[in-house]
């Protein structure tokens, strides 16, 4: 304990400006003048502008961290490409360089993780005092998968293997549903979720489920009216056959031909007969005859016709 300035007390967590003294004989260096500040005065590292994407390069390990189930996440790798550069550089983060808290619906916090190959959004912060660069702000997308089973409480999602994130099937808690849809999440829905370390229980579990797809029902599960109601008749086409025992020509018959003789047919005249048509325009025309085919016959001759 050092001297310290009139003002309040220090107390731990405050941001505090001091003179370092070193005594003559000891050589110990001791903090003197020791005055309260601002919270924010005291900067240990700068943000880089803008927010940058990436990939996961590692994953988290935890180790348990203090009592009550606590645990702590490090050792993780993010590959940031610096812009204008072709090599890329790995940046460091842990389990407090996410943003928002991950809590169960019993209020325990949870730890994110992510896996690798997983593309993550984030910010850049440098150690003021060894230049260092870390990632943080660390912006997670949520985990796909389909939901394998329920029971009552709980169930298990298999996650889609093409999104690099977990292999296995993952555990979650049907009170921990998006509030949406708490009740209503079944085996067969497409959903997606965050990925998230138990620390309690010591394994990875999901939060915030949100259904992101309904199936239909199969058609062997709809009820036998509802078949009948929706069933599509089946139609079979006949082709009647004709007079003579046939079904006609096939299509496209007959078009090859054309009709080239011309036939001449007498005309039938009342007292006359058939007369051919070239003799028609000398036969004498009489009362009630035809002059031609085209002629109508008078009422009172159609009795003698």
């Amino acid at each position: 304990g050092g001297r310290r300035d009139k003002g309040p007390r220090p107390k731990a967590g405050d941001e505090v400006e001091f003179r370092v003294l070193t005594e003559g004989k000891t050589r110990m260096c001791k903090a003197v003048q020791v005055k309260v500040v601002a919270k924010g005065t005291v900067v240990w590292e700068r943000e880089e502008a803008g927010r940058h994407k990436g990939v996961v390069e590692k994953e988290m390990a935890f180790k348990p961290s203090g009592r009550d189930h606590h645990a702590v996440g490090s050792g993780g790798l993010i590959k940031h490409q610096v812009e204008g550069e072709d090599a890329a550089v790995s940046l460091p983060y842990g389990s407090g360089d996410f943003e928002g808290a991950l809590r169960d619906h019993h209020h325990h916090p949870h730890l994110h993780q992510c896996k690798p190959g997983e593309a993550v959004e984030y910010s850049v912060f440098t150690d003021r005092a060894t230049g260092e660069r870390r990632a943080g702000k660390i912006a997670v997308s949520p985990s796909e998968g389909v939901v394998e089973s329920v029971k009552e409480a709980y169930g298990y999602i298999k996650p889609d293997l093409d999104d690099g994130k977990y292999d296995r099937l993952v555990h979650f808690q049907l009170a921990d549903a998006d509030r949406g849809d708490q009740g209503k999440v079944e085996r067969g829905d497409s959903v997606s979720y965050l990925l998230a370390y138990n620390p309690a229980k010591r394994e990875m579990t999901a939060l915030r489920v949100k259904r992101t797809h309904r199936p239909k029902a199969p058609a062997e599960k709809m009820p036998e009216h509802m078949r009948r109601q929706f069933a599509v008749p089946k139609v079979d086409h006949r082709m009647a056959h004709g007079p003579d025992g046939t079904r006609g020509f096939a299509p496209g018959r007959g078009k090859q031909h054309r009709l080239t003789d011309h036939i001449e047919a007498p005309v039938f005249v009342p007292g006359k007969g058939l007369v051919p048509a070239q003799d028609l325009a000398a036969a004498p025309v009489v009362e009630g005859q035809f002059e031609d085919a085209h002629d109508s016959v008078p009422a009172s001759e159609v009795s003698h016709v």
